[in-house]
């Protein structure tokens, strides 16, 4: 474990697959050492309840995925319903989340690094899509 310092650490965790993450920042914590940002994926977004008790400063993100069907479907079809993927892939999201974590997350990431193919549609309907999702989000006070 690193020793501390009265900054922290510079880096932030990205966690995924791993049900040591809690042990790790108590550890961290016993050193003087904090993370501005912790990342999980998955089932790991549970850990994000630990994070916040063990650290309330940092800054905590969420994903699961399961949204490649949607991104599928709005670079094949120029003429998508964008709307109404938007609100599937967010309720699937939020559905796939461990109860209770959403309270403990600082910020949702809906999709990571999506590369559509540039046919001359995709990435406005991207965008549209990520447009709609943002609405949605704020509709129920979720930060993305």
């Amino acid at each position: 474990m690193p020793q501390g310092s009265q900054f922290g650490s510079r880096l932030g965790l990205h966690v995924l697959g791993t049900t040591a993450l809690p042990r790790y920042l108590e550890q961290a914590r016993e050193a003087g050492v904090t993370f501005p940002v912790v990342k999980c994926l998955n089932d790991d977004t549970a850990a994000l309840r630990e994070v916040k008790v063990l650290s309330p400063q940092t800054i905590t993100v969420g994903r699961v995925t399961g949204a490649d069907g949607v991104l599928q479907i709005i670079s094949d079809n120029p003429r998508a319903d964008v709307k109404a993927l938007a609100r599937l892939m967010f309720d699937e999201t939020l559905a796939r989340l461990p109860s209770g974590v959403l309270a403990h997350m600082d910020y949702l990431e809906m999709i990571n690094e999506p590369a559509p193919p540039d046919n001359g549609w995709s990435w406005r309907n991207l965008a549209l899509l990520m447009i709609e999702c943002m609405s949605l989000a704020e509709a129920r006070d979720i930060k993305l």
